[in-house]
């Protein structure tokens, strides 16, 4: 059986260059993953930033700390993470949940429990090359992932830890 695994969570409130620094410094220093958080406009954009830290380390893994089903559209979000995947040769990690301060910084509703579980079973379609249907409209990604890529639900209330329960 495996030991713990220890991961460390980076919010870019530095510049990306800082950010960048301590990721590289985490997989030195023996943690197994890095996550990224998603707050535009009060961090700097996640998205560059784990392309750079895939780029630039070899071992730990990487992912979003968290993102927003409703902030990023969740062709977006397929798009990127299955990209930044073949950049990381298989470390991306999917951190989703309901929203805190990323949807409250630009004025948009923080995701409800229905709308966090059609994003989570939406995106394992979109990484396996299954249509989703988005405003009556099926779309596929047409580069799906040769692998599953892991979704973490960030969970905190009751609710949400018996959907991330349910679903995961």
């Amino acid at each position: 059986m495996a030991g713990p695994i220890f991961s460390v969570a980076l919010f870019p409130t530095e510049p990306a260059g800082e950010t960048l620094k301590l990721a590289k410094l985490a997989e030195r220093t023996g943690f197994d993953g890095v996550w990224v958080g998603d707050s535009h406009i009060i961090w700097r954009e996640m998205y560059v930033l784990l392309g750079a830290i895939a780029s630039q380390t070899r071992r730990v893994w990487i992912g979003s700390g968290v993102t927003h089903p409703l902030v990023r559209h969740l062709s977006l979000t397929a798009s990127s993470f299955v990209t930044l995947d073949e950049l990381a040769k298989g470390r991306m990690r999917v951190g989703i949940g309901i929203g805190a301060s990323g949807p409250i910084n630009i004025g948009v509703k923080r995701a409800g429990r229905a709308e966090l579980e059609t994003a989570v079973v939406g995106l394992r379609k979109l990484f396996r090359g299954e249509a989703v249907a988005f405003d009556g409209k099926e779309v596929k990604l047409m580069f799906a992932s040769a692998h599953e890529i892991p979704v973490y639900v960030a969970a905190s209330t009751p609710g949400t830890i018996e959907l991330a329960a349910r679903i995961g």
